[in-house]
């Protein structure tokens, strides 16, 4: 009996711990309590739905990787109220204020800093800890946090059409989401109108316009409302692209306290160094060929008749003990008629080629620049022979290297030396944390990515989306971007109608020639579908992959209506027809683009061809504004224009330089990015500009 006693208890004991096991498993994520549950064998929707007491459509806003199916081992989050669910930072709710400041909610995203809330909305990180106590264990992604709002100035909106704006009074809870949906209009619509949006939240209480769907012009072909957006007094200046230098305003910037030089102060010449890889040595011996023997004898025999052969192919040497004079022929190569570039100059010369038309324009401006080439092909020997020159220490600027691993060296001597250094084209993520003069032209991937799923959550929230993989790519940035874009699907549109879920996720390589079937499942005859390819982790393959998957887009574009969303090295493929990405109105970002209606940069085109009798390319471009641009940040704030970078505003053909500093102790990086649209009458242009750090 007293076994049996014991191994009762002992059951009861186990039983009441894996009740208890089972009750304690609960989790607070992105400030949202959730109970874990393991999928059993067996299990489906309905059986685990029915066991928590909780709706299918509540499940799914949960665990988005449901629409994938129930996997067997794993782990769904069940919501234990519904009403505890965060908006997510793209609806931004509007927050009521119970002090004297005015605030509006943010919700804490990978990859932010305090640094960057300082730079983004002009708070430091003791004010956010004051209304936030919870910061001091650090930026958890999900939580949510308020942010004072008074620093950041508010656009004015004057409408030529007193019916194409209406006045809406924002009320606790709202969101751009319900606000949309109310009035019928997208969330990208209302920020254009209201362009402080794109910075914060909405505040309770306060007045946003909204466009009219009902009193819009018809400007070529799309509806347009018909207002102008004024920016406010203090903000940056924003020259027209045909500015010339002597023709910009005074500039003050609202925050740094940048000032422009006195009028007639005198400024000593930029001098910049340029580290590129133009191999001089091997285009003079590729341009060299061996004079035959017949040519040879043909000049020994008219050296001693002509004394012009004599200087021009012979040395003259005497022989001191015989004093004998004899000839030896200089050299024995000669330039060929038709010269060649070696293909690694080829490729950098162009970039090189624009730098020389920026500065004939900058001498004709009266900038004044002083510009030492340097042919660094390649080898850290050649880099480190040049900084130990001892006047290299007085440069201003340095360009490139070209090269990653050379940049590291270059770069450790610009921190040390506290000398600016530009990268004209690749980008560095540790170079640009860890010094503090590194400038990045090209935007790091993540910052790409990030802004690329803002564009997709704002612009697509309500379309249906289908990721079009093309094979594994979790190695890629691109993997965060999906993970990016389906939160924000979820969180912007499930939350608030359950009932429809547009987000679907789809490998183009399964099912061997299945491909174009399994798209076309996935796509909608009533709304407009948006496809995102992400690349692949098949690199040699990405190509053919693509190729293929376009192809069968563009036959499906005749059935559905498709809308392809990529990234800006599409266009090059020369397998994929150009054709095609206008049919499927392919959308990307890039922070470089060029206008070829533009005035200017058909000016400049001209006067290429005039000096090079070539066609520029995007390389040519960019040397271009590159050296206007910081040529012209020294003539108007002298040697420490590079504190102001982040303020000052030049006209480009190519970018609109945006440089911020991306940490307290980093470097700066371009925060401008185009949003590249292809229209269905073979147009290519700017739907919209995306930045971060100023105002537009």
């Amino acid at each position: 009996m007293k076994i049996l006693g014991i191994l009762l208890i002992l059951f009861c004991m186990l039983t009441v711990s894996a009740q208890q096991q089972e009750q304690a498993v609960l989790v607070t994520i992105e400030g949202k309590t959730y109970q874990l549950h393991e999928v059993k064998q067996g299990e489906t929707l309905f059986s685990i739905c029915k066991k928590y007491q909780i709706e299918q459509k509540e499940l799914v806003a949960a665990n988005p990787q449901l629409i994938n199916g129930l996997k067997h081992g794993s782990e769904l989050r069940i919501p234990l109220a519904l009403k505890q669910y965060t908006p997510d930072p793209l609806v931004f709710a509007a927050v009521d204020s119970n002090e004297n400041s005015t605030f509006f909610f943010h919700t804490v995203e990978q990859g932010d800093t305090f640094y960057a809330y300082k730079r983004r909305f002009g708070v430091s990180k003791e004010a956010l800890l004051k209304y936030n106590p919870q910061l001091s264990d650090g930026l958890k992604v999900g939580l949510q946090i308020k942010v004072p709002a008074e620093v950041l100035p508010a656009p004015k909106v004057v409408s030529f059409n007193s019916g194409a704006l209406r006045s809406h009074e924002v009320k606790k809870g709202e969101t751009l989401y319900s606000i949309s949906r109310k009035y019928g209009v997208g969330i990208l619509e209302i920020k254009d109108i209201n362009p402080e949006l794109k910075y914060r939240g909405l505040i309770n209480g306060e007045n946003i316009s909204i466009p009219d769907p009902e009193n819009q012009q018809v400007k070529k072909g799309q509806k347009s409302v018909d207002v102008q957006v004024i920016a406010p007094v203090v903000s940056q200046e924003s020259p027209q692209k045909n500015t010339a230098l002597s023709e910009l305003p005074p500039f003050q910037s609202p925050s740094s306290g940048c000032k422009p030089l006195v009028p007639g102060t005198k400024v000593e010449p930029l001098r910049v160094a340029m580290f590129l890889p133009l191999f001089f040595d091997r285009n003079r011996y590729m341009n060299l060929q061996e004079i035959d023997e017949q040519e040879i004898s043909y000049l020994q025999a008219l050296k001693s008749k002509d004394p012009l052969i004599l200087k021009k192919y012979f040395r003259v040497v005497y022989d001191p003990v015989s004093k004998t004079r004899d000839t030896l022929l200089l050299d024995s190569l000669a330039a060929p008629h038709s010269r060649s570039l070696y293909p690694a100059t080829r490729s950098i010369l162009s970039f090189y080629e624009g730098v020389l038309l920026a500065l004939d324009s900058l001498e004709r401006s009266g900038v004044k620049v002083r510009l030492d080439l340097y042919d660094t092909q390649n080898k850290q020997e050649k880099i480190a022979t040049i900084l130990n020159q001892h006047d290299f220490i007085e440069t201003d600027l340095i360009i490139g290297p070209v090269d990653l691993e050379l940049q590291s060296i270059v770069s450790a001597f610009s921190a040390k030396n506290r000398i600016p250094m530009v990268s004209p084209f690749f980008n560095s993520d540790v170079l640009l944390e860890s010094n503090p003069y590194f400038i990045q032209v090209n935007p790091t991937k993540e910052y790409l990515m990030r802004k690329t799923s803002d564009f997709i959550g704002d612009a697509y929230y309500n379309k249906n989306f289908v990721i079009l993989t093309l094979g594994s790519y979790t190695q890629l940035k691109e993997f965060d971007l999906v993970r990016m874009v389906r939160d924000k699907f979820f969180r912007n549109g499930i939350y608030h109608n359950l009932d429809n879920i547009l987000f679907t996720q789809v490998d183009f390589t399964e099912g061997g020639t299945m491909g174009y079937w399994q798209v076309k499942k996935t796509l909608r005859s009533d709304m407009e579908n948006v496809i995102f390819i992400p690349a692949t982790d098949k690199r040699d393959e990405r190509e053919a992959l693509l190729s293929r998957a376009i192809n069968s887009l563009n036959v499906l574009a005749e059935e559905f209506d498709i809308t392809l969303i990529g990234v800006s090295d599409y266009p090059r493929f020369k397998s994929i027809n150009t054709e095609y990405f206008h049919r499927l109105k392919l959308h990307y970002l890039t922070p470089n683009y060029v206008d070829y209606d533009d005035d200017a940069v058909n000016r400049f085109i001209g006067k290429y061809r005039q000096h090079f009798n070539a066609e520029p390319d995007m390389l040519s471009f960019r040397g271009y504004d590159l050296m206007m641009y910081f040529a012209s940040a020294h003539a108007r704030y002298g040697k420490h224009s590079l504190h102001c970078l982040g303020a000052f505003q030049f006209p480009l053909l190519q970018s609109d330089y945006n440089f911020q500093k991306v940490s307290e102790l980093g470097g700066y990086m371009n925060h401008t990015l185009y949003i590249v649209q292809y229209t269905n009458d073979y147009r290519i242009k700017v739907k919209d500009t995306i930045t971060e750090g100023r105002m537009p």
